[in-house]
Parts: C-alpha cells; structure tokens; sequence
C-alpha cells in the first residue's frame, strides 16, 4: 500500500485540472481517496490524499517494469447497462464541473458501473452498492434515479 498526494489549483475559467489524478486512477487500484481544500497565494487549492496499491511490478531478475492492465468498468455490463453508464458518467462530468470538484468525487467509474448494473430505485438500494454513503446518497441521489428513470427501457 502506498500514498501519494496531488495539489491542484483552482483555475477561475476552467475549474480543477484532474486530469493527472484520473490517470494515476485508472493506472493504479485505489483504496481510498481524502481531500482537503485549502487555501495558497490567494487561491483556493484542493489536496487529495490517495491510499493505493501499485500497479506495476518488477519480472524476476531484471529491471523491466510490468502495468497490469485496469479492468474496464463496463466490460461486465450488458448493451442497456452500457447505455445507462454512459448516460450516468456524462452527468457526473456535468455535475462534477458544476460543483467545481473532479469526477470521482461524485461517483468513481466502479460506481457508475454498480448503478447501471443494479438500478436502483431506493435511498436503501443506493446506500447498499459499496462506497455509497449517507453524504453521495444525500447530494446525488436524486440527479441519479432521475436518470435511471429516463434511460432504462421501461417493460
């Protein structure tokens, strides 16, 4: 297990640059993740603190350097599920700008992959896929059945 800590300014015209932390994400398996905001010559910073476990890994016996391969989050899902996905991942890029945070603070990609899986349809059902808490349940719960209702085909 390993941490690393990003510092990303905040940009007035074009929010949090994330784009470093979403691809140390999809390159390393992530534990856990923390923010902090702080403040720094006047501007607003957020600091994100990630627990992890290293990707790469040395061959016996010689110095070439091994990436697994990230599992793609939709590999699992059906035709229908991908839809929702994808739907589900266009707003939390929405939302996430909005709120000025990077994406995987609204939902990771194994979370959105979870929600198009399982639909759910309560704050219960929500709160029941792993790293849902009572905060993303509170703040998103509500965009996220909206979208559900609108994007899985009705029998």
């Amino acid at each position: 297990m390993k941490l690393r800590v990003f510092s990303i300014p905040f940009d007035p015209q074009t929010g949090f640059d994330n784009s470093e932390i979403d691809s140390f994400c999809t390159e390393n398996e992530i534990i856990e993740m923390k923010n902090h905001w702080f403040e720094y010559g006047g501007l607003p910073w957020l600091a994100v603190l990630v627990t992890y476990n290293d990707s790469e890994k040395s061959v016996s016996g010689s110095n070439i350097q091994v990436r697994k391969k990230e599992k793609d989050p939709r590999g699992g899902l059906t035709a229908e599920e991908k839809l929702i996905y994808d739907a589900l991942r266009d707003w939390r890029s929405l939302r996430a700008n909005s709120d000025g945070v990077p994406t995987y603070l609204v939902f990771n990609n194994k979370h959105l992959a979870e929600l198009a899986r399982h639909c759910p349809k309560t704050k219960k059902d929500l709160g029941a896929i792993s790293g849902i808490g009572p905060g993303k349940i509170e703040r998103y719960s509500e965009d996220v059945f909206s979208i559900l209702t609108q994007t899985v085909p009705q029998p």
